[in-house]
C-alpha cells in the first residue's frame, strides 16, 4: 500500500479529532471532560504554591502554569457553554 491510509484508519482519525473537539461527547463526557479539568488546575495550583515558595522560583515554570491554568478555564467554560446549549435545544 502506498501513503493513503485504510479506510478504518481515516475513521478513528476523524473520531479521535471530533473528540479532541468535543464533538462526540455526550453530557457525561463533558461533565467528566470538566470535572478532569478541575484536577489539573488544582495540581497546577499546587505546583505553582511550591514553585513560588521557593527562594528563587523559576518564573518560566511558573508563567507556564499559569498559562495551562487560564487554558484549562476557557476549556472549562466552553464545555460549560456546550452543556447549557445542549439542554436549551431539548425545552
Amino acid at each position: 500500500m502506498g501513503a493513503r491510509s485504510m479506510p478504518g484508519q481515516q475513521c478513528q482519525d476523524v473520531y479521535r479529532l471530533n473528540r479532541m473537539k468535543g464533538l462526540a461527547l455526550g453530557k457525561k463526557g463533558k461533565l467528566k471532560g470538566i470535572q478532569s479539568l478541575r484536577k489539573r488546575i488544582r495540581e497546577h495550583q499546587e505546583k505553582l504554591s511550591r514553585e513560588k515558595s521557593k527562594p528563587a522560583p523559576n518564573t518560566a515554570l511558573v508563567e507556564y502554569w499559569e498559562k495551562e491554568i487560564r487554558k484549562f478555564e476557557n476549556e472549562i467554560k466552553k464545555k460549560q457553554r456546550q452543556l447549557l446549549r445542549r439542554r436549551g435545544k431539548r425545552k
